[in-house]
């Protein structure tokens, strides 16, 4: 993880977050220092959950403290869509 101090973006979601184009949060991750990108294409809300709760967990375990300068987003899929 990048350097304590520094600005952080982390991305989840769908498809619309992570696709082979470019998409919101690649170009929402240039402004920062560090940036992640955990979307996944045809991912459902379960899958997004879980990759959320598990990712933050990974954090603290490995003593980051997120900051009011870093920034999540999770753009969540629509309810049909099952995993």
């Amino acid at each position: 993880m990048a350097i304590q101090g520094s600005t952080r973006y982390i991305a989840f979601g769908c498809s619309y977050t992570q696709y082979s184009y470019p998409t919101y949060a690649d170009f929402l991750g240039q402004h920062f220092d560090y940036r992640e990108n955990l979307g996944a294409t045809g991912a459902g809300n379960r899958f997004i959950f879980h990759k959320l709760i598990s990712s933050l967990d990974v954090l603290r375990r490995e003593g980051v403290t997120l900051t009011e300068n870093d920034l999540i987003t999770i753009q969540w899929s629509g309810l049909p869509r099952e995993d």
